[in-house]
């Protein structure tokens, strides 16, 4: 557990260090990555988390309530963070204070996401496989955290401000992959609540690869990298699937 939660928190961190090496138009370097990442966040959610949660649960109807319950929950969190927490740029805020919306929307957002990290032998039936997931959760983190940076970037706040924030944000998936561990080990949370719980997440999962993967770069020299990326990423996802 401790080892996941250094890599999260280390690869989720490594894009402020590089974004001061990036120029400031470097829309064709996010929109390949996030191409690429959403690509594999989607198939991991289509080959591995929907069909263990759907296999571990008593009820599959109401799983279902639950997922689509999450899809509209990230609807509204997307709505408050502008969009950074799967990846899009803004620079249309320059010079403006940065919204608490936006920064309590992504925090929610992230915590969340650490809770399916949860490890599998704590887990009803080992729920998901943690490797393939990690993996899926880093690919993610890193063009949202560029994201991140960049709406930082644009607002009119010290350099101290905006590093706080973000190591604020680095911190609170790997938090929420602890809260759900121990909430898990104490009883807070049964395996039917953590059922739930990953059916909510899902959803989120849902809403947010979709929105990338169906995505097309308004550019046209952009699209053929884009859709390469999608591929490999999906043909990433089904690798680790088989291997791992």
């Amino acid at each position: 557990m401790w080892l996941n939660f250094l890599l999260l928190f280390l690869f989720t961190l490594s894009p402020w260090v590089l974004f001061s090496y990036l120029p400031k138009n470097n829309d064709k370097f996010f929109g390949i990555i996030l191409s690429f990442s959403g690509a594999y966040l989607f198939s991991i959610t289509l080959l591995h988390i929907l069909p263990e949660i759907y296999v571990n649960s008593p009820n599959p109807k109401v799983v279902g309530a639950y997922i689509l319950l999450g899809f509209f929950i990230q609807l509204i969190i997307s709505f408050f963070a502008k969009g950074v927490e799967h990846g899009h740029l803004h620079h249309h805020h320059s010079g403006k204070i940065l919204p608490m919306s936006l920064v309590v929307s992504i925090s929610i957002h992230a915590f969340l996401e650490g809770n399916m990290l949860v490890h599998p032998l704590h887990a009803h039936n080992a729920m998901h496989d943690n490797d393939s997931l990690l993996v899926g959760m880093i690919l993610h983190k890193i063009p949202e955290a560029f994201a991140l940076l960049s709406v930082l970037r644009e607002y009119k706040s010290s350099k101290l401000v905006r590093f706080n924030i973000f190591v604020m944000y680095a911190l609170l998936s790997p938090l929420g992959m602890i809260f759900g561990n121990y909430a898990y080990l104490l009883d807070w949370m049964t395996p039917n609540v953590l059922t739930i719980v990953f059916a909510i997440i899902a959803g989120n999962f849902m809403h947010i690869s979709t929105i990338i993967f169906f995505e097309s770069s308004p550019r046209h020299e952009l699209r053929f990298a884009a859709s390469n990326a999608k591929v490999l990423g999906a043909l990433l996802a089904i690798a680790f699937e088989i291997l791992i």
